[in-house]
């Protein structure tokens, strides 16, 4: 299975995070139509009960708490960053979420809960700690707001990942009963797929040149 190599941010400067934050900030204001869209497009119930927390908790509940693209605005104002709402992403951070995004319109649902779950929500404590790691060692002469890293802690996301992969397990047998087919490579691909994209759009930020 591809790793993500984000270590780096645990020791990048405060320019490069603050760019790295700004980049993420667009895969994160994207996530939630990612997940309305396996939701919406699911023909099953079951499936459907199964994400919709996700995303309501993703809005930021039933009591209006602030969503979690709100909570990474507040971490990134907190780091002294300005202009965050008007940041426009490079290119590359655009096309791929754009894979992300054509993979949740375009591919059956199955897939996209493959690169929801095990290619997106299992793995995103490899790039999460080290870049909340590399907010404090960089910023750490300011009052930082982590609440986002806060909400998204392993058991946070384990929850999320176990209803994922219950939708996943529906569809398979619905698949193996009316067709006789599993789908459990399609998982190995598409869950693989999505971690290679995760991971190029980490390496991309290492590598780019800040203007």
């Amino acid at each position: 299975m591809v790793s993500i190599h984000a270590e780096w941010l645990t020791t990048a400067t405060a320019k490069k995070l603050a760019f790295s934050l700004l980049e993420y900030r667009y895969l994160v204001k994207r996530f939630s139509q990612w997940l309305a869209l396996c939701i919406g497009k699911s023909e099953y119930e079951p499936v459907r009960r199964l994400l919709l927390p996700n995303l309501i908790e993703e809005l930021g509940g039933s009591e209006n708490a602030p969503s979690h693209l709100t909570l990474l605005d507040k971490t990134i104002g907190s780091c002294g960053i300005v202009g965050i709402a008007e940041y426009n992403p490079t290119e590359e951070t655009r096309r791929i979420e754009a894979w992300f995004f054509s993979v949740f319109s375009e591919q059956p649902v199955y897939n996209g809960l493959c690169v929801l779950g095990p290619g997106t929500e299992e793995i995103s404590s490899k790039f999460l700690d080290p870049l909340e790691t590399g907010i404090k060692n960089a910023f750490s002469n300011i009052t930082l707001n982590l609440e986002y890293f806060s909400v998204h802690q392993t058991e946070m996301e384990k929850k999320h990942s176990e209803s994922i992969e219950q939708a996943i397990l529906i569809l398979d047998k619905i698949s193996m009963e009316e067709n006789g087919i599993s789908l459990i490579n399609e998982k190995y691909q598409w869950s693989r797929d999505a971690i290679e994209a995760h991971n190029s759009f980490w390496n991309h930020l290492k590598t780019a040149t800040i203007k």
